[in-house]
């Protein structure tokens, strides 16, 4: 078989000593691609050794044998012990890629703590069902069925001023940092103490409901910041769509208000469409009124313990002579 053998002018590059290895690489070379079983990355590493011999050559160095070659590679050394040019480059490009990749994890980690410390955490109650959850410094808050609390993690203590969308029950133990509560129209201060707050910016009534059972707070208008209030144990205060002021505090029934935290439902003058998006959120339930004026009609509502949603809506009817359908999950009243 004929051999596949460099041209003269490639073998002439070399010294005579070391052609017949030229000549055996590449005969290599020109077996691999007639052989797909050959390595292919034995192959390229044959060659690259080949042009940097090649490449020592064209400046007039001797050639070292593949061991001295891989020697050399090893130390990054030639054999009187100074660095190679090449060494050298190899030694400039890892630093080279030392720093870039130093720099893009500064830069990945600036980045992630910017998303870790000022993008909000959200804890939230799934519709139909409650949640509890604990600060490291016993800091608590409940949530009815489709509430949420929001804040951000910049601080050890950032949770201490966050946002309701809903209504919680929090238990706050005494301290000198306040803890404060924002609402789309409200905020509250407090430094240790047990409150209500009901806040639903999407509900019919739009109102901001504070009930204190333990401590003190001020309760203030998010639009009116000078307009504060302060609450003591079993007093409550509002902020609603006709005024941006709290109502002066008065006295309430603790146990109705609370009433939700035992699966309850406590409403006062609340008007009925307002009383169907909150069983809405509770049973997950649509419900329908068809005319307008019976759902802006008001009524007060107390249901320590209701069976059901059915007996809830049963209780509306008979207070409002109202009357419902029910199929398929959906209730129309008319």
């Amino acid at each position: 078989m004929k051999r596949n053998l460099p041209d003269n002018t490639i073998l002439d590059a070399f010294p005579e000593n070391e052609r017949e290895e030229v000549a055996r690489l590449w005969q290599k070379a020109g077996d691999t691609r007639r052989s797909a079983a050959l390595d292919k990355e034995a192959l390229e590493a044959e060659w690259l050794r080949l042009q940097h011999r090649l490449t020592d050559t064209e400046k007039g160095g001797s050639m070292d044998t593949g061991k001295d070659q891989a020697g050399r590679a090893a130390t990054g050394k030639t054999s009187a012990g100074a660095p190679t040019g090449s060494a050298k480059k190899q030694r400039a490009r890892i630093h080279r890629l030392y720093f870039a990749v130093a720099a893009a994890a500064a830069l990945f980690l600036a980045v992630f703590a910017g998303w870790y410390y000022f993008v909000p955490v959200t804890v939230e109650a799934p519709r139909g069902q409650y949640l509890t959850h604990e600060w490291h410094d016993g800091s608590r808050v409940e949530l009815n069925s489709g509430s949420s609390v929001t804040w951000t993690r910049a601080g050890s203590n950032a949770h201490r001023s966050l946002r309701l969308e809903g209504e919680a029950y929090f238990t706050i133990p005494e301290s000198d940092e306040p803890f404060v509560v924002e609402t789309y129209n409200a905020k509250v201060r407090v430094y240790g103490t047990r409150f209500n707050l009901r806040s639903w910016s999407t509900d019919p009534d739009a109102r901001t409901e504070l009930t204190l059972v333990n401590g003190s707070v001020s309760f203030t208008s998010a639009f009116e910041p000078d307009d504060t209030v302060f609450l003591q144990p079993g007093q409550w205060s509002q902020i609603d769509q006709t005024t941006v002021r709290p109502t002066p505090p008065s006295e309430v029934d603790t146990l109705r208000a609370l009433a939700w935290r035992e699966q309850g439902f406590f409403f006062s003058a609340s008007s009925i469409k307002q009383v169907a998006t909150e069983l809405e959120r509770r049973f997950l339930t649509e419900i329908e009124i068809e005319n307008e004026s019976l759902a802006a009609r008001q009524i007060s509502l107390y249901l320590p313990s209701p069976d059901n949603v059915e007996s809830i809506i049963e209780s509306i009817c008979h207070l409002t002579e109202c009357r419902y359908d029910w199929s398929n999950d959906r209730i129309v009243l008319y």
